[in-house]
Parts: C-alpha cells; sequence; structure tokens
C-alpha cells in the first residue's frame, strides 16, 4: 500500500486592522473631528452663531441631588470618556488637524448656577441662550457645559440641593457628541448616581482609538481589505454616473 502525503499549500491571509485599545493621547483628529472642525473654520470662525450646540436638560423629578455630587458625577464621567476632555487643533509641524486628551478637572468644562428662575418664560429665555452661547472651545478640549437652574432662591439651602423641578441643563458641543450619544450618556449619569461610590477607570476603547482604526482601515493597500472592497462597490454601483 502506498502512503500519500498532505501537501499543505502556504497561503498568505490578510489580516484586518484591530479596533483596540491603544493608550496613546494624541493622534490624527478623526475625519468627522476634521470635518467640523473645518466647517467651523471657513464658516463660522468669526461668527455669534454655534451651530454644533446639543442641549441636554435634565429635570430633577423626585427626591434630592446635591451640587458637588453632580460635579463629582460629571467629573467621573469625563475620566471615562476622554472625548469629553479632547482637544482638536491643527498641528501646523505635522500640516494635519490632531486631536488631543487634556486631563481631567473641573476646569475642563463650563460652569453656571443660577437660582431664582421661577417663570416659564425667564427658564426659556435662559435654554434658548444655553443653545445659541459660544460657551465651547474644543482647540482646548473643552466641549461640555453644565448650568445648575434651581427654580427658588432659597437662600436657607446651604446644602446646594436641588429639588423636584430644578435643572441640570447640559450642553455638548458636536465634535465630542452626538444624538446616537445621548441615552449612553444619561444611563452612565444614572448608575453613577445611585451606586454613589468612585467608579474604576476601565482600560476600554477610546474615541481617540477608533480615530486610529480608522487610519489603519485607509492605509491597508490589500486588495482584499475592508475599505478596497467598499471602494469597488461604490464604484460599481457610480458607474455610467457623471
Amino acid at each position: 500500500m502506498l502512503s500519500r502525503k498532505r501537501i499543505i499549500a502556504g497561503t498568505n491571509v490578510h489580516k484586518e486592522p484591530e479596533f483596540t485599545t491603544s493608550e496613546r493621547t494624541e493622534a490624527v483628529a478623526s475625519f468627522v473631528q476634521q470635518r467640523i472642525w473645518l466647517h467651523e473654520q471657513l464658516y463660522f470662525h468669526s461668527s455669534d452663531l454655534p451651530v454644533y450646540n446639543i442641549l441636554v436638560p435634565l429635570i430633577i423629578k423626585q427626591d434630592s441631588l446635591s451640587i458637588k455630587r453632580i460635579r463629582s458625577i460629571l467629573l467621573t464621567l469625563i475620566e471615562q470618556n476622554s472625548v469629553l476632555r479632547t482637544a482638536v487643533r491643527f498641528n501646523p509641524q505635522s500640516n494635519q488637524i490632531e486631536q488631543y486628551i487634556q486631563t481631567a478637572t473641573d476646569e475642563i468644562y463650563s460652569f453656571q448656577h443660577s437660582r431664582g428662575i421661577n417663570a416659564s418664560e425667564e427658564l426659556d429665555r435662559l435654554l434658548t441662550k444655553e443653545s445659541i452661547g459660544k460657551f465651547f472651545d474644543f482647540e482646548k478640549g473643552k466641549v461640555l457645559r453644565c448650568h445648575i437652574v434651581q427654580r427658588q432662591d432659597d437662600n436657607n439651602n446651604a446644602d446646594g440641593l436641588l429639588y423636584e423641578n430644578d435643572i441640570i441643563a447640559l450642553s455638548f458641543h458636536h465634535i465630542a457628541f452626538n444624538n446616537s450619544s445621548l441615552m449612553v450618556f444619561i444611563k452612565a449619569f444614572k448608575q453613577i448616581e445611585l451606586t454613589n461610590e468612585h467608579q474604576p477607570i476601565l482600560s476600554v476603547p477610546q474615541y481617540i482609538d477608533f480615530a486610529l482604526y480608522e487610519q489603519a482601515l485607509l492605509a491597508d493597500t490589500n486588495i482584499d481589505s475592508k475599505m478596497n472592497k467598499a471602494r469597488r462597490f461604490w464604484s460599481n454601483l457610480m458607474n455610467g454616473y457623471d
């Protein structure tokens, strides 16, 4: 009986770029960050009209919540989500728009506290100002604002507590936040508030890691890469169109 040998042909299996945690604090900006930066610089740099404010008013429905606790929760969220403390600016040395993660401190976001906003018209004016005010400086990483609104002007409230119908008016710059982020942020805010404990900073992929992954996909020259497959798909789909 003749023996047979299995012949194994060597193949070069293409390895796709992976979306992983890099621990980087500086990198090229994502395509979305670059688009927003360019749009503001070209059309709204000298304008008083902000076009990228996202206002999220949270109303206290029951019980109470201290202002000190709110600031602690926000700082934890800023620590956990580095995009909320990321500066985006042009680097003349590299000739690129880049992102730089800043240190998490109370000064990295805008904060204001108002009392005695009783009338509905007064509250409407305040929230409108939050929607159209220029409070952000994303070139320094200031992309979040918190305006505490106490409806009553209670000088006896020495503990700095918010009660029913008081408002936490949060605002974000769109370069760091979008509508898809809203429920994730609110859920995380509630979770930290309910646990009443310091939350550990987990080593999870951050937005800067997505930007690096994006660049790796673009740089992948393999014919079967995701980017080249996408290029071929759109080229075939749009073939014949001017």
